[in-house]
């Protein structure tokens, strides 16, 4: 795993490095000297509300096994961030199992399973926006009207969420999650878990059975990935970015998707190219393209991984 890690981390390298070779520095850091710290402020404050609303989730999620308050639901998000955002695919947030076990009580198994299903909800729900924002993007190329879009947009959403509804109950759902569990689920954790893979299965199914509560859960995963697109647009402004709301809800998902995928560490060098190569189809030059991806690790994720190894540290001492 380390060897992959260090693989991976030199491929992003020299992608960035790649990157950083074909833009102009001096009008990049024009750029960043340029930067409004109204927007930034707004931002940390869009921020906060994101890491709510995925505290309020795994809250809901817990509640269909046992209780637990939301402040130590925001302590199980953030202290995961920090160890996931730094492994592939973010499988470093297996950290959460063992603090859900300890804020709740409840069975080891128990709290693999709740982890698996928020991680897949967080992707389905990411997935998701990131399919119907290429699908809506790339019709934008042919057709014009910003209505349309975001009608579009919505009714697309709403497919999805109908899709899920419909579908929550059938064996290929289940058989989806299991699939989901062999690839996101290191080998030697699923050898851990070995012996108590019937259990996990069962309380996975018990879970799906609540069809509403799911749904909810779903709906605020939507919502928090919206949220980091409407973050992507303030942090467009602080740029001077001439640039609508819709085309951040639309792609940063993209962006966000391509950065979780196992292929670097902290979506260095792939997120950076994607967000150029998305926003350069909109007229926007490299160097404002970097900018924006720049500050959505730097404002976004760092701030996390920062909060989360404080949490942690301090849980340490205790």
């Amino acid at each position: 795993m380390k060897i992959i890690k260090i693989i991976l981390f030199i491929c992003g390298i020299l992608l960035f490095v790649t990157i950083i070779r074909g833009i102009d520095i001096k009008k990049l850091f024009e750029i960043l000297q340029r930067v409004n710290f109204y927007f930034i402020f707004i931002g940390f404050i869009l921020l906060a509300l994101e890491v709510l609303i995925r505290s309020l989730k795994l809250k809901r999620l817990i509640s269909l096994m046992g209780n637990i308050k939301l402040k130590d639901c925001f302590i199980i998000y953030l202290m995961g961030m920090p160890f996931g955002s730094v492994t592939p695919g973010r499988i470093g947030d297996l950290v959460r199992v063992y603090t859900i076990k300890q804020k709740t009580r409840l069975s080891m198994t128990n709290s693999f399973a709740i982890w698996v299903l928020d991680r897949f909800m967080e992707v389905l729900a990411l997935f998701g926006l990131a399919s119907i924002g290429l699908l809506v993007f790339l019709v934008h190329q042919r057709l014009n009207g910003e209505v349309f879009h975001l009608l579009l947009f919505l009714a697309c959403i709403t497919i999805f969420l109908l899709f899920f509804i419909i579908n929550l109950k059938r064996k290929w759902i289940k058989q989806i999650l299991k699939l989901f569990y062999q690839i996101v689920v290191p080998h030697p954790v699923r050898e851990k878990f070995s012996s108590n893979v019937s259990t996990f299965y069962l309380n996975l199914t018990a879970i799906l059975e609540n069809q509403l509560q799911l749904l909810n859960i779903l709906i605020l995963s939507l919502l928090s990935w919206i949220l980091v697109g409407i973050r992507g647009f303030i942090y467009g402004l602080s740029l001077g970015m001439d640039i609508k709301l819709i085309y951040f809800i639309l792609l940063v998902p993209v962006i966000n998707a391509v950065e979780i995928l196992p292929i670097s560490i902290m979506g260095i060098g792939t997120r950076d190219y994607t967000t150029i190569l998305l926003y350069s189809s909109l007229g926007v030059s490299k160097e404002y393209g970097l900018s924006l991806s720049l500050m959505l690790f730097i404002l976004g994720l760092i701030p996390q991984m920062v909060v989360g190894y404080f949490i942690a540290w301090q849980n340490k001492l205790k």
